[in-house]
């Protein structure tokens, strides 16, 4: 699950290298890609709705999978990328039968988040009242939202489970600290955990030579990852 792009696009950037069924869905909630302030507060009982869309829509896809013939349902692997991460990750918290869990370039705090990224982006307009109305609208926002937080959906991942989280280390749109902190959530949970920082900034639509080297590190790590009779390896 990627950002906000149609999943036929994302999967068609795809090219795996090992026996692998890959599925995913568009997300139930289609704005306009420029978010404008305060027109786009229209859409807000929309995206309510898609959160809790998608989180159903993940446990019936992982559902449907494990029926395939085709499918080991013990070798079942969610990605989450950007603002797919936090959907990915309170996925995999909240079933464990999901074997592993790769995020690229996810991040903890959501609001805080989005207020760094709205703050930037109205500072040179807004000036002094960028931060305060930034933080004003990510914080409402996610209040209304009532989407789980992924740093604390993290902690629940189980001691059968494993993790890979990929960042940028010049990641110009995620401040570092809530990288972190979704990391840290990581470490403190009881599924075994690896971090990959690769050169470079946030994934961004077009970057298909960033996307086809992290396609290559998460196709590596799922095809070492090996069950064992107490869950994975």
């Amino acid at each position: 699950f990627g950002g906000f792009e149609e999943a036929a696009a994302v999967l068609g950037l795809l090219d795996p290298k090992i026996p692998v069924v890959v599925a995913s869905f568009d997300y139930p909630f289609d704005p306009p890609r420029r978010f404008e302030f305060p027109e786009s507060l229209q859409f807000a009982p929309q995206a309510k709705r898609a959160v809790r869309e998608t989180l159903v829509g993940i446990n019936e896809l992982v559902s449907a999978l494990k029926k395939r013939g085709d499918v080991d349902p013990t070798r079942i692997f969610i990605v989450g990328a950007s603002f797919g991460a936090p959907f990915a990750v309170a996925a995999a918290a909240e079933n464990h039968d999901l074997a592993g869990l790769a995020v690229v370039h996810g991040f903890g705090d959501v609001p805080d988040t989005v207020q760094a990224i709205l703050e930037t982006k109205w500072a040179p307009k807004l000036h002094f009242l960028a931060r305060p109305l930034a933080w004003a609208l990510s914080h409402g926002a996610w209040a209304f939202l009532q989407a789980p937080a992924p740093e604390e959906e993290a902690r629940k991942l189980g001691a059968g489970q494993r993790v890979l989280m990929v960042t940028a280390e010049d990641d110009t749109i995620v401040p570092r600290k809530n990288v972190d902190a979704l990391w840290d959530a990581i470490k403190s949970s009881k599924a075994s955990h690896q971090r990959i920082d690769l050169p470079g900034d946030h994934l961004r639509p077009g970057a298909t030579d960033l996307i086809a080297r992290i396609q290559k590190l998460v196709s590596e790590w799922i095809e070492k990852t090996q069950p064992t009779a107490d869950g994975v390896k």
